[in-house]
C-alpha cells in the first residue's frame, strides 16, 4: 500500500505533463485563463496542482480550507462565482484522474491515487461550500444588525 508521500511523488512526476495538458484546454476550464498568455496559465496551474499534491501529502484540512479561501477570492477577482471555482477546480482534479490512469497504466499506486484525487475533489467542493455557506451566514447576520439599527 502507498504512502502519502508516495502519492505526492507520483503526482510531481506527473506535474510537466499535467501543466502541459491543463494549459493546452485552458479555455474550457476556465474563461479568464483563455485570455491569458500560456506562462500565465501554466503559474497558475502549477499552484493548483503544487496545493493539490501538498493536500494529498498531508490531507491537513486548514491548509486546504485556507487554500480555497484565496482562491475564491482571487478568481472573484476575475468575476468568477463560487460555482465556477468548483467547476474549475473539480475539472482539474478530473483532468489529473485521467493523467493518472492513462500514463500509469496498470501500476499499483493508480487506484490508490485515484480514490485520494477524488477525495481531494469531494473535499474541495465541500470546502468552497461551506465557506459560501459561512459568508453568506456572516451577510445574513450583518443585514439583521442593520436592520435593527446597529452598526456592522
Amino acid at each position: 500500500m502507498a504512502t502519502p508521500a508516495d502519492h505526492a511523488a507520483t503526482l510531481e512526476s506527473l506535474r510537466p505533463v499535467a501543466l502541459a495538458r491543463l494549459v493546452e484546454i485552458r479555455g474550457s476550464l476556465d474563461h479568464a485563463l483563455a485570455r491569458v498568455t500560456e506562462a500565465e496559465a501554466r503559474e497558475h496551474f502549477d499552484a493548483v496542482l503544487r496545493h493539490t499534491q501538498a493536500y494529498v501529502a498531508t490531507w491537513d484540512w486548514r491548509l486546504h480550507r485556507s487554500f480555497l479561501q484565496s482562491y475564491i477570492a482571487l478568481r472573484a477577482g476575475d468575476g468568477m462565482s463560487s460555482d465556477d471555482v468548483i467547476h474549475v477546480l473539480v475539472a482539474v482534479g478530473d483532468v489529473v484522474i485521467d493523467l493518472v490512469r492513462n500514463q500509469l497504466g496498470g501500476k499499483p499506486i493508480v487506484h490508490e491515487l485515484v480514490v485520494a484525487l477524488a477525495k481531494v475533489n469531494a473535499h474541495t467542493v465541500r470546502g468552497v461550500i461551506d465557506l459560501v455557506a459561512e459568508e453568506l451566514e456572516r451577510r445574513r447576520a450583518q443585514r439583521d444588525q442593520l436592520l435593527r439599527g446597529g452598526a456592522p
